[in-house]
Order: C-alpha cells, then sequence, then structure tokens
C-alpha cells in the first residue's frame, strides 16, 4: 500500500549550524519532489470562507494553524445565503454574489480562499453565474479554489 501523504517535522532547527535548504534537499532526494516546506519565514495574511454550517470547523483548523505559524494571519468568514435563504448554511450552495456583496469592504489580505464545491461541476463558475475571476477583479483578490480535504486546505494556507 502507498503512502499519499507523509509529515516530517524537524525539531532544533534553530541551532547553530542547522542548513535548511541542505536537509530539504536531502529530504527531496529521499521521499520526492512533492515534498513542501511548510516554513513562513514572512508574515501571511489571508482569507477564507465558507458556509455557516462549516464555519465552526474551518475556524477551529485556522486557530489551531494559527498557533503552529506565528506569521500566519487568516480571518474565516461564514457567508450568509441571501441568494437561496438564510435557512441554507452548507458551503456549496454559497454563491459568488453573496460572497462580493459580504466581502466587498474586507481587507481580504494577499489571497481568498474557497471550497470547490462553491463552484459548478466545470469549476470556473457559481450557481449564480458569477466567475472565479468576477470575484477576483471585484474583491481586488486572488482567488484560490481548494478542494475539500484537510491537507490542500493547510497547504493553501501556507503557500504563498
Amino acid at each position: 500500500k502507498s503512502v499519499k501523504r507523509l509529515f516530517i517535522f524537524i525539531n532544533k532547527t534553530d541551532r547553530d549550524g542547522f542548513e535548511k535548504d541542505t536537509l530539504f534537499k536531502e529530504i527531496k532526494s529521499r521521499f520526492g519532489n512533492g515534498c513542501i516546506d511548510f516554513t513562513l519565514e514572512k508574515e501571511k495574511k489571508i482569507s477564507a470562507v465558507t458556509g455557516e454550517a462549516a464555519y465552526p470547523l474551518i475556524k477551529n483548523i485556522v486557530d489551531i494553524a494559527a498557533k503552529k505559524w506565528h506569521n500566519l494571519y487568516c480571518d474565516v468568514y461564514a457567508i450568509k445565503n441571501n441568494f437561496f435563504g438564510g435557512q441554507i448554511t452548507v458551503t456549496g450552495l454559497v454563491t459568488g454574489g453573496d460572497l462580493i456583496e459580504q466581502l466587498k469592504c474586507k481587507d481580504l489580505g494577499e489571497k481568498l480562499l474557497i471550497s470547490s464545491s462553491m463552484l459548478r461541476h466545470e469549476k470556473d463558475k457559481f450557481l449564480d453565474n458569477i466567475t472565479v475571476e468576477d470575484v477576483e477583479k471585484t474583491l481586488k483578490v486572488k482567488v484560490a479554489v481548494v478542494d475539500n480535504d484537510g491537507f490542500e486546505f493547510i497547504s493553501n494556507l501556507l503557500e504563498s
């Protein structure tokens, strides 16, 4: 059985003589180019959106990540579903119009994470026909579409 994901945490990297680049090259040579360095050298401010039902879970994941990576600042926004009605709280029915309306006055940082479940199967439009590009232009932020997968979410939180 093959391993899809393997996390390696390296302690004592602050000691004199530690050479991060050398160690990371060795790790890549052993485990492949799929290795990701999750070190945050500089401050990172981003945002993530979700439906109201998943908000507590997503917020908790972000809070745990922010404790681990002190340079990570991520605001999580629960989007109220005005398009289909306030009783709809799932992420998969969040529309581009609701995103734009509720986030237009927010400082979203350098990137906005959205769930792939918000988009039609072609992955380019929301259910109200607003495109990811429309959201990017209107909110003036890069949008990253993230699959419903914990590793994928953390990877997008940390990568540039």
